[in-house]
């Protein structure tokens, strides 16, 4: 009697095929996954930038009196430093992913904290300056890639300072 040992062409190419296409269809489970870790991440780094922020002005590097978080454009939230309130370098950039929008909400434009442990929000077109007494919705960061799209928004109250993030979970 003939002994079979080992399998069938027919039986490893059904066997390749289901592998195939289980694989076909986790990879966009994972690739989803992917985007929405990293939107998370963009997320957790523009929270610490922001408590950068209030942890600079309260303690401040030797001849800086002012702090301040600012949005050059969709792509890059910046803080930055000024000696005189004027002029303003750089600490640090983070950068938004391609499919990543960042922006003030209202007409704001930037977030101002001095040493004297005093922030506030400039809005453009708006005289005074708002001293956030009240916790006030200041930077959104959203992403349209992502299905449903993501949208986070950053809201400060800056007496005592208490940042939150709604829409980063």
């Amino acid at each position: 009697m003939f002994k079979r040992r080992g399998f069938t062409l027919i039986e490893l190419l059904v066997t390749v095929s289901i592998i195939v296409l289980m694989a076909l269809i986790g990879i966009p489970t994972f690739s989803k996954y992917g985007d929405e870790m990293a939107y998370k991440q963009k997320a957790v780094e523009i929270k610490a930038l922001i408590e950068e922020l209030n942890v600079l002005s309260n303690n401040p590097e030797k001849g800086i009196i002012q702090y301040r978080i600012r949005i050059p454009d969709t792509s890059t939230i910046s803080l930055e430093k000024s000696s005189n309130g004027s002029n303003f370098f750089t600490v640090k950039d983070i950068k938004a992913l391609d499919s990543e929008i960042i922006s003030f909400i209202n007409s704001y434009n930037s977030i101002i904290c001095n040493t004297s442990r005093v922030c506030w929000a400039i809005a453009t077109g708006t005289p005074g300056n708002n001293y956030l007494t009240t916790s006030t919705e200041l930077i959104k960061l959203e992403d349209n890639n992502i299905s449903p799209p993501k949208i986070a928004i950053f809201s400060l109250k800056a007496s005592p300072f208490i940042l939150t993030v709604t829409g980063a979970e």
